[in-house]
């Protein structure tokens, strides 16, 4: 009985958390409304009440829009990849204790329906006899699939730990670990072994809150605007922390980005804005690449890189108000290519770099 009033707790406080005016939700910064109201309607996976499901997608199959799954601690070994079509909360016990390990399969959940909600899980693949590819996902959020909000989940050992599918919008992803998550093999769908988070063809998405850790990308945007990523601790990237590729008008502020290849690479993208980021212990720590113009670099602390920064045929961006690693009286000079010339050159300043680290 006591087990059964704290599960109901645990719900009631999860939809709480993410309900306004007992019927909507919202998402972070941008005040988007979520039309979907959710009941009282509970379903159960494995413990030992009376009615339960053994499986995860019986339970979906089985839910209307609205409902709450709750699935109890435990390991549930997928045999085929889990299908979230309905806009419902699917809520784990415990992330540490409740895992789906998707050994037998590729990807673990495909998110099809909108203002749907994954919580409280352990998302892990334990098959160590296959290489990782591209269809071995965490989550995959699919096409058109719009404000799924994936929070407070520890995802690992996938090709992406998340996947955003073309044209889906306002999402949300925050407060999860996401780790180890890389490409064993080489020249798939993005090259660079892997990501923690991948975008692709996305805008107005919220990447915020989260832990990333030893994947071969930290978060990886293809083609992909306005979105925010924001409060991420980024550590230990095989290659990019934080790549931009072919995208727009994204935000990337108070991150920590530390020991990866290059903290933030910009590549054929325009208007992003970098600011307040702490980037230390990179070999460059922020790299614009070819066609990258109106790019605003400000107020951020760069320690302990190679190369601060670099460029390499990208010019018109602003770099204003930067430390630099050391205080700086004179403008700090970015290097790169230019034009037809092989050797680096000075492509632009920081006119006004800061004098001490922001807090």
């Amino acid at each position: 009985m006591k087990k059964s009033r704290l599960i109901m707790i645990i719900i009631c406080l999860f939809i709480l958390a993410n309900t306004a005016s007992g019927s909507k939700l919202k998402t972070g910064e941008n005040n988007d409304i979520i039309n979907i109201v959710f009941n009282n309607n509970t379903l159960y996976v494995g413990g030992h009440g009376d009615g339960n499901y053994s499986k995860i997608q019986d339970a979906i199959d089985n839910a209307s829009d609205g409902d709450t799954i709750f699935v109890y601690n435990g390991t549930y070994n997928l045999t085929e990849t889990i299908f979230l079509n309905k806009s419902i909360n699917l809520i784990g016990e415990n992330k540490s204790n409740t895992k789906i390990d998707s050994i037998n399969c590729g990807t673990a959940i495909y998110v099809f329906a909108d203002n749907s909600n994954i919580s409280g899980f352990t998302i892990i693949n334990n098959n160590e006899s296959i290489d990782r590819n591209y269809n071995m996902v965490g989550i995959w959020i699919t096409p058109h699939a719009d404000y799924t909000n994936i929070s407070n989940n520890i995802i690992s050992r996938h090709y992406a730990g998340i996947h955003m599918a073309s044209d889906s919008n306002h999402n949300r992803i925050f407060n999860n670990i996401i780790a180890e998550n890389s490409d064993t093999l080489t020249q798939h769908f993005i090259g660079h072994d892997g990501a923690g988070i991948l975008l692709f063809n996305n805008k107005e998405n919220e990447i915020f809150g989260n832990n990333i850790d030893y994947n071969g990308n930290g978060i990886y945007l293809i083609t992909s605007e306005k979105n925010h990523i924001y409060n991420n601790i980024i550590l230990n990237s095989e290659n990019i922390g934080i790549s931009v590729d072919r995208s727009h008008s994204n935000t990337i502020r108070n991150n920590e980005i530390n020991n990866s290849s290059r903290g933030v690479l910009i590549s054929e993208g325009n208007e992003n804005i970098v600011h307040n980021n702490n980037i230390s212990y990179c070999f460059i720590g922020v790299e614009l690449e070819e066609k990258s113009y109106k790019n605003n670099i400000h107020h951020n602390n760069l320690f302990n890189c190679m190369t601060m920064a670099y460029t390499n045929h990208a010019p018109f961006n602003k770099w204003r108000r930067n430390y630099w690693g050391r205080p700086r009286i004179l403008p700090k000079p970015i290097f790169g290519l230019i034009g037809y010339f092989d050797n680096s050159l000075i492509t632009d300043f920081d006119w006004f770099p800061a004098l001490r680290p922001y807090i």
